[in-house]
């Protein structure tokens, strides 16, 4: 009921040019703690995903769920090729060794994408076998949702990267590519923007939001938050990990931000009753890394 209750508001919300966006982090998939320096995939919740994330599966099954869009993050290949992919390196994964950057396209489709995936810390692999052929080119992701828009998050940051997205960005419809949204480099997201001026979004990373917090705690002893600092009037959507920042002086900290016109997205989003009350105090939206536990009533 309340996931019904939930798309009839997106949809009142879409009509009317307010909607508030729900955006399935790497789609839905089984969600795990970050561990640094360690392989995360063998520490897995099981969500009841039998897909890894980044994966069309992933992506497909968010969508049905009711998520506006997913978030994806993008490597190139040696081929200079795009696929949908988050590590760096493949062993923590997938039965490959090496950089992404280092394979042909055709190379990471031999590989078992679910190779690595285990609930149990290592002790089995219940999905190994099953995601062969599951690192796929953002091209296939495109031409199955065609009037999509996605949430890229390019991980290598370079300039042969953001040359090669611009080539997939011309196969997306002008409505997907206006709607979508851009995680990373700003030096990146400009240069897309001068290719295509309807492209959507540029949301604050991690990086770029800790550098914006970092000005505001000074700020606070010296005005005591009343005005904003030049750096995060730069940005007009500042994405906030509300696992880090809150509860402390939510309310009053978000009247400040969109004073400023500037639209507040929360990351890390766990819960239906997070999202609502993000939804209440006027958040443009947010970006879960659990799409199927954020729209139920928990």
């Amino acid at each position: 009921m309340i996931r019904f209750l939930l798309l009839i508001t997106y949809i009142f919300y879409s009509v009317n040019g307010l909607a508030f966006t729900i955006i399935a982090h790497k789609g839905f998939h089984n969600n795990h703690a970050n561990r640094f320096n360690e392989c995360s995939t063998l520490n897995l919740t099981d969500l009841g995903s039998k897909h890894s994330e980044n994966t069309i599966h992933a992506v497909g099954s968010a969508l049905k769920m009711g998520a506006s869009m997913a978030e994806i993050d993008l490597r190139l290949t040696k081929d200079n090729k795009i696929v949908v992919f988050h590590d760096r390196s493949l062993e923590c994964k997938t039965n490959g060794k090496g950089l992404v950057r280092e394979k042909t396209l055709a190379q990471l489709k031999t590989l078992d994408a679910y190779y690595n995936l285990s609930f149990d810390g290592g002790k089995s692999f219940p999905l190994r076998g099953s995601g062969i052929g599951k690192i796929q080119e953002l091209s296939d992701y495109i031409k199955l949702f065609p009037n999509q828009a996605f949430h890229f998050n390019p991980k290598d940051k370079t300039k042969e990267e953001v040359e090669s997205l611009i080539s997939y960005l011309g196969k997306m419809t002008k409505k997907a590519r206006k709607n979508s949204f851009f995680w990373g480099e700003i030096k990146q997201y400009n240069f897309i923007k001068y290719k295509y001026p309807d492209f959507g979004r540029f949301l604050t990373n991690g990086r770029q939001t800790r550098k914006c917090f970092n000005f505001l705690k000074l700020w606070y002893k010296v005005l005591n938050w009343s005005h904003l600092p030049e750096y995060c009037l730069y940005f007009k959507n500042i994405t906030i990990d509300v696992t880090d920042y809150f509860p402390f002086k939510l309310e009053f900290f978000s009247k400040l931000f969109i004073k400023y016109n500037i639209q507040l997205w929360g990351y890390n989003v766990l819960s239906n009753k997070m999202l609502l009350k993000l939804k209440d105090i006027d958040w443009s939206g947010v970006i879960t890394p659990r799409i199927g536990s954020i729209l139920k009533n928990e």
